[in-house]
């Protein structure tokens, strides 16, 4: 992802718009070593390792022996890879087709696995997996993954029973390294910030963690430290803030300047750490654990030593850092001696990767890359920093668990490996050349879905990655395959307006299972320059007119009826009816767009507009003008409280309120109703000046732009609710979890209930992902084969925060009936995420902390909303243009630059013109 596509510059942003530097893409590169693979990887839950028996055996010279001779024949393997990869390059220079591409495939694991924290191929082959889940535990398989063994439970161990252990790693001899802590259920109610969940925000700082995996219910605005749960596959791990904002970090328990023991760069140990509690063992090979006597300066959590990241350097010692630290501590997993301390200027870094000899650093102000060997900043790894650099979702962290990049060392000096969602690559410390030796554009590593955790080399040059697909954990193994062309045979362009997290989804899985094709994602509007709506659709138009436009659409914010009319979209009616037999649809959502008997485009997924409030109250609101009715007497009888209807920003304000009720802004005759548009603008005013804010607060929310990745329309203010800040909230719920989110706030409040979002006679909901077919598509063929899997229960199942699945298998499951299906539910069971913050008041220092559980409906919760689903009958407008209009006049008005009567000119004036083109 996150490429510019050149055969497009000047035309359409290729995904992001982001452009690698100093990546070549080197297709058959095949790597080689697994001695030293110092992937770095936290883990939030309990992690063990086991000991192939006879592993240590041979003796120290015939290990040496072995490793050299190893190297030897996986280097030759390496450099007979590099002569067809150089024969490949020729061969398409020429204008033929080159071939050689590693090809990614899934090693199955046991189903008690929940995570895996690192992995491991022994010298007889033996693959070895570090993993996490209802234990923890060390898994072996000894035929390439066909079969699993577990060998050994950490947490079983003499001395670790009662222990939470917060890393693991293997060792290069087979041992493994763990850090703990003694989670003591009583301090993790005491403690403060992160006890609740994954992914955590800085206190006091403005770092959301807001993927949707990780619970939708990151605090928008303020500062209040939180976390939320993610699916229980991390355990609650107080504390683990710190690693997810720099003020978090710093504000722990006295700030940084704890590492006494180190000066002038690289420092020897002391005794700065003598009587330090235990934090760290060591498991030998036999089983014997020996706890690791560490002194190092950590600092104390408050819930004891927790060390949240390790990594093995080449040397066989391993490199740690501490929750509250930025010094990363080079330790001797005997003695526990300070070897080195690095980054001792105390830069700020959200996480560390090692390999090659090189120590990185991520940080707010880029990639620092250090020498192993002096602890210095190397001037001579520029090309790989401006690479790791380029792509700012390198530099962003969310979980504890899972990382934007990984890295291994390969068997030569200085040669390290990493991948991230752009692809695996290759790099020579010093060089000035980052080699791609795999496009995650044509395999699952560019898929939304996927988070990373580790990575390995093995013996004969395949890669071995540990991931997160949502939340499910993955092996993926990547093998090099030279009678596969180098790049597919037959392109598919697809094109959207605005990046899309469903799409990238879609195209990754779908260019996985069906090798041949290439799908090429073209995006209008990146973001990072002035281009319209408009703008994007003149030259989309142009293009199409021209015979030179995509194959697919996606026709979010595109003028749907203009498109049919004048003959732009094929009928994909076969489509409809196969996926219709086969699976169902939610009919009166995917018919959408059906005209006499064709269908020109289909809604892969909605959105569903409600409104949170009082049962009474809500019961009275029948359309927009008695929301605003409403919300005045509410003021009038309280005017104590801060918000009568939830409001973000005058952004998200309108942004909700368009998709709700921009079907009543244009007349029967499909121009537009400005009686209307007065009373839409008039409203949206007085709800948002109805408010009490205090200056800085409005100033705040006073923004008509959008400057956050996230989508806040999908947004319960549940600690509002809570803390009963707010009388009504109107939500556009787009998944299942959303939908648990509202109805478990409900029944925690007295009388308190949703509805349809009130709009007259109509009951709307929000088209999304809309899927259609060019006619004058070059490739019908394979543009139907991607619609078609772009609405199967396969690619429906996977939810983005896209909206629900029109797929009825997959909504049935997005609706919990697999859940629902077991009967009566424990309460784990029921359990969909924690959401938990801490406030202080900065007169008092007094300390108010929140917990809110979200939790599967009831069946008859759920039949409720699918009834709600069932008679939905109204689409609000997709057509961007006429948003952008709107949205420009609606954020003037509730800033005071216009009136309502000057908005409502300007708009007619340009929504005319427009709608007569």
């Amino acid at each position: 992802m996150h490429k510019y596509d050149s055969k497009t510059e000047g035309k359409f942003m290729r995904r992001n718009g982001k452009r690698r530097i100093a990546a070549i893409l080197a297709a058959a590169v095949l790597a080689a070593g697994v001695a030293g693979c110092g992937n770095t990887q936290d883990t939030t839950d309990t992690q063990q390792n086991t000991v192939a028996a006879g592993a240590e055996s041979a003796g120290a010279d015939t290990q040496d022996d072995a490793e050299s001779a190893g190297t030897d024949a996986q280097d030759g393997a390496a450099d007979t890879a590099a002569d067809k990869n150089q024969t490949a390059q020729s061969v398409a220079a020429e204008g033929s087709t080159a071939m050689g591409r590693y090809m990614e495939s899934e090693i199955a694991l046991p189903e008690e696995i929940r995570a895996i924290y690192d992995q491991q191929e022994l010298e007889d082959g033996t693959l070895r997996v570090l993993s996490g889940g209802d234990t923890t535990a060390v898994w072996e398989s000894g035929d390439g993954g066909a079969s699993w063994e577990k060998k050994l439970v950490l947490n079983e161990l003499e001395g670790l029973e009662d222990k939470f252990i917060s890393a693991a790693k293997f060792s290069p001899d087979g041992s493994i390294c763990c850090a703990f802590y003694k989670l003591d259920a009583e301090e993790t109610a005491q403690g403060g910030v992160g006890a609740a969940g994954e992914d955590a925000e800085a206190a006091g700082g403005d770092a959301e963690s807001s993927a949707e995996a990780a619970g939708e219910n990151a605090e928008a605005a303020g500062g209040d430290a939180e976390s939320s749960a993610d699916d229980g596959v991390e355990a609650a791990v107080p504390g683990g803030v710190e690693a997810a904002g720099e003020e978090g970090a710093e504000a722990a328990d006295g700030g940084m300047d704890t590492a006494d023991a180190a000066d002038d760069g690289i420092a020897a140990g002391g005794d700065a750490g003598a009587d330090m509690p235990d934090c760290m063992a060591k498991i030998l090979p036999d089983g014997t654990l020996k706890m690791i006597p560490v002194k190092a300066p950590f600092v104390d959590s408050g819930f004891g030593i927790m060390i949240m990241e390790m990594s093995y350097m080449e040397t066989g010692k391993i490199l740690v850092n501490c929750v509250g630290q930025n010094q990363l501590y080079l330790l001797d997993d005997e003695s526990g001696e300070v070897l080195a301390t690095y980054n001792e200027e105390d830069e700020y870094c959200f996480y560390f990767k090692t390999g090659g000899g090189r120590i990185f650093l991520f940080g707010t102000d880029g990639v620092t890359v250090l020498d192993y060997a002096t602890g210095e900043e190397s001037a001579a790894d520029d090309a790989i920093k401006e690479t790791l650099e380029d792509n700012s979702s390198n530099l962003e962290i969310t979980s504890s668990m899972t990382y934007p990049v990984i890295m291994c060392s390969g068997s030569r000096e200085g040669t390290l490996y990493f991948a991230n969602e752009d692809g695996i690559y290759r790099y020579s410390a010093g060089g000035s050349v980052v080699e791609q030796i795999a496009d995650g554009e044509l395999n699952s590593l560019g898929k939304p879905s996927i988070s990373l955790c580790s990575m390995a080399v093995l013996s004969d040059g395949s890669f071995l990655l540990s991931v997160l697909d949502e939340t499910e954990p993955k092996l993926l193994h990547f093998v090099y395959d030279e009678s596969v062309p180098t790049v597919p045979d037959t392109e598919l362009k697809v094109y959207a307006l605005e990046d899309n997290a469903e799409v990238q989804q879609a195209i990754s899985m779908f260019q996985t299972q069906n090798p041949k094709y290439y799908v090429n994602l073209e995006i209008g509007m990146s973001g990072d320059d002035a281009v319209t709506a408009s703008d994007a659709l003149r030259t989309l138009n142009t293009e199409i007119m021209a015979g030179n436009g995509p194959d697919v659409l996606i026709l979010d914010g595109m003028p749907m009826d203009s498109y049919i009319e004048k003959g732009v979209l094929k009928d994909i009616s076969g489509i409809y009816n196969e996926i219709l037999q086969s699976d169902g649809l939610q009919e009166n959502i995917a018919g959408t767009w059906q005209r006499d008997g064709a269908v020109y485009a289909i809604p892969s997924r909605f959105r569903v507009p409600v409104l949170m409030g009082d049962t009474d109250t809500i019961a009275q609101i029948e359309n927009l003008e008695d929301l605003g009715s409403v919300a005045e007497q509410l003021r009038a009888e309280d005017d104590g409280i801060e918000s009568i209807v939830e409001v973000l920003s005058a952004y998200w304000l309108q942004k909700v309120f368009y998709g709700v009720y921009s079907p009543t802004l244009l007349a029967d005759d499909g121009t537009l109703d400005t009686e209307a548009l007065t009373g839409y603008l008039t409203e949206l005013n007085t709800l948002f000046h109805l408010n009490h804010y205090t200056e800085e607060e409005v100033e705040h929310r006073m923004v008509t732009e959008n400057d956050d990745p996230y989508d806040f329309s999908d947004y319960v203010s549940v600690e509002d609710w809570a803390a009963e800040k707010l009388k009504l909230q109107v939500i556009s719920l787009s998944s299942g979890y959303n939908l648990a989110t509202v109805t478990s706030v409900c029944a925690s409040m007295e009388n308190m209930d949703y509805r349809l979002a009130p709009v007259g006679d109509k009951k709307v909901f929000t088209p999304a992902v809309i899927v259609g077919v060019s006619a004058k598509s070059s490739q019908t063929e394979g543009a139907e084969e991607f619609v078609k899997f772009m609405l199967s229960e396969a690619a429906q199942s996977i939810n983005q925060g896209g909206g629900f699945p029109v797929n009825k298998k997959a909504l049935d499951t997005e609706l919990f009936a697999d859940k629902l299906a077991d009967g009566q539910l424990s309460e784990d069971e029921r359990s969909l995420g924690s959401f938990y913050s801490t406030t202080m008041d900065e007169e008092t220092g007094i300390i108010s902390e929140f917990s809110f559980e979200t939790v599967v409906p009831e069946q008859e919760v759920v039949d409720r909303f699918k009834e709600l689903v069932d008679s939905l009958d109204t689409p609000s407008l997709t057509d961007a243009v006429m948003e952008e209009l709107v949205q420009e006049q609606a954020g003037k008005c509730i800033t005071g630059e216009v009136t309502v009567e000057e908005a409502v000119s300007s708009i007619s004036q340009k929504m005319n013109l427009y709608l007569a083109e």
